[in-house]
């Protein structure tokens, strides 16, 4: 990036006016070849992925029969052999072309012309017959979504492309609010605004969700005892309506009515192009403190205490690994680690234990050391991001614990993980796709806190899974 003096210092020299007035002719000269190369790229990228989709497309139904023996006789040898190895080339594939975006593509100040453009393709769809019309949605492909839901809507709708909506537009600390296009995934402004000084107030743990889908639909993290849902720190979304207008919608402006029906509306009610969110300052540690309890009643007591405090922590969560024991863990930013009070726990390296193993192991370290607190520091990325590796723990229905959580394939293969969950959804058979959205359980269940001894027990009732995690929230 060059930055240009104040006016008094260019005026004040002539030279110095004149190589500040060269610099930015000298780099479009240099851009222009790698615009030039990487526009070949990006063509070239396009051409070989409808290839592979073509071939694949005629490849996959051979050997299903095969995908679904392996993936149900022999899935950790499948995930250690083929899925960690490939997902980890494409995350590092998207990585790489996302970085390249960013870095010779990414532009906030053609936001305009790329709403101008959404709003041109929905004007456009209204130019057709009524019986012509097809419903309308995103180009996004989905699998893209987070979702473990298989939709295939999109291939008869009108779709209309926002993929290059992921900038960042803008921070403005007197406000405390940053501006962002919907496709900005969590990783990626946490990334951007941490170095600041700064992070969203409802940062979710995941770093593949993007804001946009967070917003139309729900996000909640250990911040929401004090922030509520991701959408309850929402300023403004910008919205492209179905008639191709653009509005504004604020909670206390002409299109309130919007702003609170957006929530949970899961793109229905028009395509968002804009976001503007609430930041708060913070730092780069987090002293992460661990409550063993045992007894129902008492984990449940102890979860109200600390979420409902006047001045609460900063974070708040609990993980259950039975109705009679928990760990309840505060964390409070903090300037730099104190060894006279723990010890510095970088969490999310290769060749550590997947985060709730470690949750749970402190536990049993707490019941038998006679100490029931253990307090970590641990800085505040990894800390944000510390369920990352494992997923939470849905990796073990994957690769089981005892195989991927042991030491040794940490050590060696640790560096594999995550699998990034979107490829999962990739190479799912029709036999894969029912167990995933009829045999496993991705659920969120928002109660009163003042039930939360009936809300766990009914989930072990009707589940009887475990761990569980406990987010307050205030809605």
């Amino acid at each position: 990036m060059i930055r240009r003096p104040p006016r008094s210092t260019l005026s004040s020299s002539s030279a110095a006016s004149d190589v500040y007035k060269r610099q930015p002719m000298m780099f479009a000269i240099v851009a222009l070849p790698v615009r030039i190369a990487l526009a070949f790229l990006s063509i070239f990228s396009s051409i070989a992925t409808r290839v592979v989709s073509m071939v694949w497309s005629i490849v996959f139904p051979i050997i299903t029969p095969f995908v679904d023996l392996v993936a149900t006789r022999a899935r950790p040898l499948a995930m250690l052999l083929v899925v960690l190895p490939l997902s980890f080339l494409m995350r590092n594939y998207m990585a790489l072309t996302e970085w390249v975006f960013q870095t010779f593509f990414a532009d906030p100040h053609q936001h305009e012309q790329r709403v101008q453009r959404v709003q041109q393709a929905v004007k456009a769809r209204l130019t057709k017959l009524p019986s012509e019309r097809k419903k309308m949605c995103t180009a996004r492909a989905p699998w893209q979504n987070l979702s473990t839901r298989f939709a295939d809507y999109k291939s008869n709708s009108d779709c209309i492309f926002v993929g290059d909506m992921r900038n960042v537009l803008g921070l403005n600390e007197k406000e405390g609010t940053v501006r962002v296009e919907p496709l900005v995934e969590v990783g990626q402004i946490t990334r951007w605004l941490l170095p600041k000084g700064y992070m969203l107030k409802t940062t979710l743990e995941i770093e593949e969700a993007t804001l946009g889908g967070l917003a139309m639909a729900v996000g909640m993290t250990t911040a929401s005892h004090k922030w509520g849902l991701l959408q309850e720190t929402v300023r403004a979304y910008e919205i492209v309506l179905g008639d191709g207008r653009l509005v504004t919608a604020t909670r206390d402006n002409e299109h309130a009515d919007l702003w609170h029906a957006l929530p949970w509306s899961h793109g229905s009610l028009g395509l968002l192009v804009g976001l503007t969110l609430e930041v708060q300052p913070v730092t780069n540690w987090v002293a992460l403190s661990y409550q063993a309890i045992e007894g129902h009643a008492d984990i449940c007591s102890r979860i109200r205490e600390e979420s409902l405090r006047e001045d609460p922590a900063d974070f708040v969560e609990a993980t259950l690994f039975s109705l009679d024991q928990g760990v309840l863990m505060t964390a409070q930013f903090v300037d730099k680690p104190d060894s006279s009070i723990g010890r510095v726990n970088n969490c999310n390296w290769w060749f550590k234990p997947w985060f709730y193993c470690h949750i749970r192991d402190s536990f049993f370290a707490a019941k038998k050391n006679h100490n029931n607190t253990v307090t970590e520091f641990i800085p505040t990325y990894q800390y944000i991001f510390r369920h990352n590796r494992a997923v939470f723990w849905s990796l073990n229905d994957q690769l089981p614990e005892k195989y991927g959580n042991h030491w040794l394939f940490r050590l060696l293969f640790g560096w594999l993980t995550p699998p990034k969950v979107t490829f999962l959804k990739l190479p799912a058979t029709a036999s894969i796709r029912r167990e995933m959205m009829l045999h496993r359980v991705y659920q969120d269940i928002v109660l009163p806190i003042s039930t939360l001894e009936a809300a766990t027990s009914k989930a072990t009732e009707l589940f009887g899974m475990w761990p569980l995690l406990v987010y307050p929230s205030r809605v």
